[in-house]
C-alpha cells in the first residue's frame, strides 16, 4: 500500500489516508479498530495477527501518536480524521 491509499477501513469506521505521516498503513489499521472498541484479541482475530504482533502495534503506534493510554489514542484518533462514517460516506 502507497503512502497515499486508505487504509481498508472497517465497517463503519472511515479512515484518513496513511497520509498521518508517522503511522503506517498496519498501526492506522490497528488504530481505526481501537476506536471501534474493540479489545486486543478481538484486534488480533479481526487482522489475522498474533495477540503479541497486536500489542507491538499499538506499543509503536502510541509512541508515534504520543500518547501512554488507550483512552488518550482513541481522542488523537479523533482528532485526526478517525471515527464513524458518516451516512453520506456509507
Amino acid at each position: 500500500m502507497s503512502t497515499t491509499e486508505s487504509a481498508t477501513p472497517p465497517d463503519g469506521l472511515r479512515v484518513p489516508p496513511v497520509s498521518t505521516p508517522q503511522l503506517s498503513s498496519r498501526e492506522t489499521e490497528i488504530v481505526s479498530l481501537i476506536v471501534r472498541g474493540l479489545s486486543n484479541q478481538e484486534i488480533a482475530d479481526t487482522a489475522y495477527l498474533s495477540i503479541n504482533s497486536v500489542k507491538t502495534y499499538i506499543r509503536t503506534a502510541y509512541r508515534k501518536m504520543g500518547v501512554t493510554r488507550r483512552s488518550q489514542a482513541v481522542v488523537w484518533a479523533m482528532q485526526h480524521g478517525f471515527g464513524p462514517a458518516s451516512a453520506d460516506e456509507e
